[in-house]
């Protein structure tokens, strides 16, 4: 036994090498993983700081070459302080997970313990990951939430705001989908502040989501639509567009420590965000507590080996990430409903 959890002090074991290897493990998991909404942005403290700039944006009027020019008028400034909150799992790798166990093709242990240590990461960076996605779904909907349900981080309150709700009526006869589809666009292109855009995402619960693909206006958008993608004769929920609105079913959920399900879109409710920005969207990592992580910038995922029991029966491994995404233009978030 003695011989196995030596193979521990190997430089392959060392916080840099785990760390490394833990963030090698591909994040599969998510949608908003996938579209790449937020922008990783990795930070050297435990508390950012954003500074939010009430600009003022207006036409700058034209004057004679060489005259003063027109005097710029300047947003107001504050700052606002968010903490990262911090995720940790352990598990305890014991001699029994490797005894007995050895590397295809060859004589020794080494590879057999590399193995079980990266199934062991890579079973709690699942976990972690979905953690993330469960946070950036938080944030999407103005309220970062532990897993319990308390709130970490209520964008609406923090900004002094309320969220904008759009009531498309779909079960109503004979309501159209226009006018709320330009109520969301106008909203939201109002208030990117400066922002850029490539196009308007709804994210959609699968209850909104039968009722707006069956929509009059829907069907008769598409009736004599020559396309592949078309929502009357195709499986569209990846991905369709209406009213130059990207509209995509969303089914994620998380289920909580406590055994409880969490769905990240409200039942009946649809979701509307820009996508494209430049920096409305951002997660920030910070360090792990570990002294050799202390003051770097962080990352995503962290590992690290525990100390051993008096009697050498296991050797603890911990993985743990620091993450807080945040919205820094909340007002483009619309909430749609009916």
């Amino acid at each position: 036994m003695d011989h196995i959890l030596d193979i521990f002090n190997n430089d392959a074991f060392n916080v840099i090498s785990m760390t490394g290897a833990i963030n090698k493990v591909p994040n599969t998991f998510g949608l908003l993983n996938q579209l790449g909404i937020f922008k990783p942005a990795p930070v050297d403290t435990t508390i950012v700081g954003i500074e939010i700039s009430e600009g003022v944006i207006n036409l700058v009027p034209s004057s004679e070459r060489g005259a003063p020019g027109t005097p710029n008028k300047r947003g107001s400034r504050n700052m606002r302080y968010f903490k990262l909150p911090h995720f940790a799992l352990e598990d305890n790798i014991t001699a029994d997970d490797v005894q007995n166990v050895r590397a295809f093709g060859g004589g020794g242990r080494l590879l057999a313990v590399a193995e079980k240590v990266l199934e062991v990461q890579m079973q709690m960076a699942r976990k972690l990951y979905l953690t993330m996605e469960f946070m950036k779904n938080g944030a999407l909907n103005g309220q970062v939430l532990d897993s319990d349900g308390t709130v970490i981080l209520d964008l609406w309150d923090l900004f002094g705001i309320e969220q904008k709700t759009v009531d498309f009526q779909l079960e109503v006869d004979g309501a159209n989908l226009i006018e709320p589809c330009l109520d969301v666009k106008e909203h939201i292109e109002l208030h990117l502040k400066g922002e850029s855009m490539t196009k308007i995402l709804a994210l959609c619960s699968p209850g909104w989501w039968r009722k707006f693909i069956t929509h009059p206006d829907v069907a008769e958008s598409y009736k004599y639509y020559a396309h592949s993608v078309n929502p009357l004769t195709s499986d569209v929920r990846s991905g369709f567009e209406h009213q130059d609105i990207l509209w995509r079913e969303y089914l994620g959920q998380a289920t909580t420590h406590d055994g409880a399900t969490r769905y990240f879109i409200p039942t009946n409710g649809c979701l509307f965000l820009p996508l494209g920005t430049f920096d409305t969207f951002e997660e920030n990592f910070g360090p792990a507590d570990y002294l050799e992580t202390a003051n770097t910038l962080g990352l995503p995922l962290y590992s690290k080996l525990g100390k051993r029991d008096t009697y050498d029966k296991g050797q603890p491994v911990e993985a743990q990430t620091n993450p807080l995404p945040i919205v820094k233009r909340p007002e483009v978030l619309v909430k749609g409903t009916f």
